[in-house]
């Protein structure tokens, strides 16, 4: 009893682990990608091109993106996601250092190695949650989902002030795209050795493919698939353009920032930002989690939509308090710091319950599935987000050169893109209807994939067995071995007919 107590310790520690580091390098990769956005005042010097040339990066790594999770979607299952996931994470940091030796005169050069991180991180940024979604069940699996949401905003929020030490520095441009690469490769032999291949039965390969489709029949799923590529069309935009904005709202009108350097107001945007999401995600999470499961406050008060609601109220509130941060940007900078820690705090709701909600909706045989198709989906069709704001900053500011109007072009261009949070909040608010009945069915599929499996296996294992008598009848018996061997015939085609009818 020890002995056995003792592995399931060690089992459970290893699992940890191995969940922290595959956090961690969720939380790299989003920081690189960060950093490629707080760097494109060093990357266009380094260059010598306009926003809409610049915004080309963002245009082709999306391309990439897409291309990687509709192979990922229809042969994510037939390949050894150990493999899979150790190759993509070293495909990745080559990519990233590779790079950083475009020289001036080559900028195809540098996207092109961009593109192949982009690839390479998209198939391990599905990977992570799904291994996640694996290694743990119920409220574990929320505090994990939790935890990446966590390391990601942190990792997120805390670039954009490294970035911008590196911008306002003498350094070479490439600096700031330079740290997450190695600090990944750190992690990477121990996720090796951590992570084990999981074993797939031929019941589950044969359907895996017939029911990703099926994911479309699924109302709750592509309600969230709309309300992820809404808010991923802004996301995209803002993030790659707001360091930009913000430089040049901290140069039209340095007044309005107490006389602060750039640095130290990043740094500050950085901090309330962080201290929005660190406090609104454990209290989202806790008030969702009593709710859902009649705990705590909300003791015999359980509410299966609990998790859709607080998600949908989270997003309505974030499409004021967002608006109130683009008009005050540049012109009051105390409430735009007010504003920006209540968008943090809201849109942790979304963050912390978006990805747990669709995992909950979807059968687990087809979560590999539904990850990947939702991001294709959603990196398809935000494609031209970074482009659109882009093209529409050059559009306002035309051929002026005057400080004030490339401020009014980033200003009015983000608002443009502000719709596209109006648009996420209500499809979210409509998940609200349909959530409890499809989460029921997902997990009445599981219990009957579950005993599909069960019987499955065990016919296999007959097999096997009789196998293993036959090699022993063959030599003691030859008329008893051609008896055995008309059994085995007759016992795999009707393994073969129960995955059939699966």
């Amino acid at each position: 009893d020890g002995s056995v107590q003792t592995k399931q310790e060690s089992g459970k520690w290893q699992k940890i682990i191995l969940a922290a580091i595959l956090i961690f390098l969720s939380g790299f990769s989003l920081y690189d990608s960060f950093a490629l956005d707080g760097s494109l005042p060093l990357i266009q010097n380094h260059f010598v091109i306009r926003n809409s040339q610049t915004a080309l990066i963002n245009t082709f790594c999306s391309f990439a993106h897409s291309f990687s999770l509709a192979i990922l979607w229809v042969l994510g299952d037939f390949i050894d996601r150990k493999i899979l996931l150790s190759s993509s994470i070293g495909g990745w940091i080559v990519s990233c250092v590779l790079s950083s030796t475009a020289q001036q005169s080559k900028y195809w050069v540098f996207m092109t190695f961009r593109s192949l991180s982009s690839i390479f991180s998209a198939i391990f940024g599905v990977l992570i949650p799904v291994v996640l979604a694996d290694l743990f069940d119920d409220k574990t699996l929320g505090k994990a989902l939790m935890s990446l949401f966590l390391i990601e905003s942190f990792t997120g929020i805390i670039s954009a002030s490294i970035t911008s030490w590196f911008v306002t520095s003498a350094l070479p441009w490439f600096s700031p795209l330079l740290i997450a690469p190695p600090l990944s490769l750190l992690l990477l032999p121990p996720l090796i050795c951590l992570i084990k291949t999981r074993k797939r039965s031929r019941l589950f390969k044969k359907r895996s493919f017939r029911d990703s489709l099926k994911l479309f029949s699924i109302k709750s799923f592509l309600l969230m698939v709309m309300g992820q590529t809404f808010g991923m069309f802004n996301l995209k935009a803002s993030t790659f353009w707001t360091p930009s904005f913000l430089l040049t709202a901290w140069s039209y009108a340095p007044s309005v920032f107490f006389g602060l350097s750039y640095p130290v107001v990043i740094s500050i945007n950085s901090f309330v930002s962080l201290l929005g999401s660190m406090l609104g995600l454990p209290i989202v999470m806790f008030i969702a989690h009593s709710w859902n499961f009649g705990t705590s406050i909300m003791k015999d008060r359980r509410n299966s939509s609990a998790f859709p609601i607080v998600v949908s109220i989270g997003s309505l509130i974030t499409v004021l308090v967002y608006l109130v941060v683009l008009l005050s940007t540049g012109r009051n900078f105390l409430l735009s710091s007010i504003s920006l820690f209540f968008t943090s705090f809201c849109s942790a709701a979304e963050g912390a319950l978006g990805q747990l909600m669709m995992l909950i909706v979807v059968p687990r045989r087809s979560r590999s599935s539904a990850v990947s198709l939702s991001r294709l989906i959603t990196g398809i069709l935000t494609i031209p987000s970074a482009q659109f704001v882009g093209q529409l900053t050059d559009l306002f500011m035309a051929e002026s050169d005057v400080l004030e109007d490339r401020f009014l072009s980033f200003r009015n261009a983000l608002l443009f893109s502000w719709i596209f949070v109006l648009l996420c909040a209500l499809s979210y608010s409509f998940v609200t209807c349909f959530y409890a009945q499809d989460a029921k069915r997902a997990k009445e599929m599981d219990e009957m994939d579950r005993e599909a499996e069960e019987e499955a296996d065990s016919l296999l294992r007959s097999i096997e067995a009789r196998n293993s008598r036959m090699l022993r009848s063959a030599i003691h018996s030859p008329s008893l071995f051609l008896f055995s061997f008309g059994q085995e015939i007759i016992l795999r085609r009707t393994s073969e007919s129960l995955e059939e009818e699966e």
